[in-house]
């Protein structure tokens, strides 16, 4: 095993569409600690900071696993309902220059881009990529995601290889001139298991044999159709290095979670709980307020008080699936960590056939990784410095904004024909209902 190598681990994806709903309990089970928060839980935490962080306001977050050499990157985005909400309620609240708000459409178009960017970023640094899934069913909709993604890769590569040399890290050529340390090995979790393929518990004793292998028996078919998908639209090739990610051919890249929708958090009890914390903080602080303290401490008692509100209200939401070191949470760790151990012990060859070509792949060092993710952030996540890398998101938005652009093409389309029809037999001076009328 590689000493003072990390494997870096990402999460992306959906979550379902249910209140309270976060992917970050699953990289808490894998860590065994609730570190990872969702911005809903967290929100009051983020405002009080004077300073706002790249990586925070793209919902991208950190944890380095010492004991098993791996460091998980978690990203929240428009995809994940908590965020989604807030930041259409901060929209709402948000007037323009011209006094107006903001449209879905223009809010969706600025919150894809920044997803775009953000998984730009972690295709660049990560050695496996987990990507959560809200049902039991293969979205088709990724393969033109992945698509986008790697046509915009290609096109920035040579900015992201020029970045890297700058950097002068101690890494392999191979991952300087790749511009990313290996075609990262991309995992499927999906949730909503039909409820008669498990047991009502997590309780391994009540689950038998033939639940078990009916879960394995979907985790396989799942598992055929996105290889198949995959291949037949070309997003992976037989060289892993062609292509933007791979995917293992002789390990389960499909994980179906024994969590059914009974197991989310009761939405009622976590607002009755809030409910009565918000109580109980007010109570604490009008006793306070009555010391004379200067506002700096007062404020400073205020934002412990809010904190531990929070901590208590991420505790009760995260405990009722952290803390079940139940039948799901050893699988889903024996599932990663067999793929993690991989990587860090002989790396990965993906390769599909025979082909002679050696698959890049090379772990960094903790230093190394740090200095490379802070030049990966400020490239992929800041405004561009260069007018070449300007082009080049700009034009990302020919690729997400696909239904203005389909209605605009339109409207040129029909445009003369309908400035014909209105011109007409059109007198030099008509009245406000005759314009109405041949409008």
């Amino acid at each position: 095993m590689n000493e003072n190598k990390v494997c870096i681990v990402s999460l992306i994806g959906k979550t379902q569409l249910l209140p309270n709903q976060s992917k970050a309990w699953k990289l808490n089970s894998l860590i065994n600690t609730n570190y990872f928060k969702s911005s809903f839980m967290n929100k009051n935490e983020l405002d009080t900071n004077e300073t706002s962080d790249t990586k925070q306001n793209f919902g991208i977050d950190t944890y380095h696993d010492t004991k098993n050499k791996v460091i998980y990157i978690h990203l929240e985005s428009i995809y994940d309902t908590n965020n989604a909400l807030e930041i259409l309620f901060e929209n709402s609240n948000i007037k323009s220059e011209s006094d107006q708000s903001k449209t879905f459409f223009e809010i969706w178009e600025n919150e894809h881009i920044k997803y775009l960017r953000s998984i730009l970023l972690l295709f660049s640094i990560s050695h496996i990529v987990i990507i959560s899934s809200p049902s039991c069913e293969f979205d088709i909709g990724y393969i033109r995601f992945f698509r986008i993604i790697e046509t915009l890769r290609n096109k920035m590569l040579p900015s992201v290889v020029e970045l890297i040399k700058s950097l002068n890290l101690p890494i392999g050529k191979d991952w300087l001139y790749a511009g990313r340390p290996c075609s990262p090995r991309v995992l499927f979790t999906f949730e909503n298991c039909p409820t008669d393929l498990f047991g009502n518990s997590n309780n391994e004793n009540e689950n038998n044999s033939k639940q078990a292998k009916m879960i394995e028996k979907l985790q396989h078919s799942l598992e055929d159709q996105i290889y198949n998908s995959l291949r037949k639209s070309y997003v992976i090739t037989n060289i892993s290095n062609n292509s933007l990610f791979s995917i293992p051919a002789n390990q389960e890249f499909a994980y179906i979670h024994r969590l059914s929708v009974q197991n989310s958090v009761d939405t009622n009890r976590f607002l009755l709980s809030n409910l009565f914390m918000e109580c109980s903080r007010a109570k604490e602080a009008t006793a306070s307020s009555t010391n004379f303290l200067n506002p700096h401490l007062r404020h400073q008692h205020h934002h412990q008080l809010s904190n531990n509100n929070n901590n208590n209200s991420q505790n009760y939401l995260s405990n009722q699936i952290i803390n079940n070191e139940g039948l799901d949470a050893k699988l889903f760790r024996k599932f990663v960590y067999e793929h993690v151990k991989t990587a860090l012990n002989e790396g990965f060859n993906d390769n599909i056939g025979r082909t002679n070509v050696q698959p890049v792949f090379e772990l960094p060092t903790v230093n190394s990784f740090e200095k490379l993710f802070d030049a990966l952030c400020d490239f992929f996540l800041n405004e561009p410095k260069s007018s070449k890398i300007r082009q080049q998101y700009a034009q990302i938005k020919s690729h997400v904004d696909t239904e203005s652009q389909f209605s605009e093409n339109r409207c040129k389309k029909v445009l003369p024909t309908a400035l014909s029809l209105y011109q007409e037999n059109l007198p030099g001076h008509y009245t406000k209902s005759q314009h109405q009328q041949r409008v």
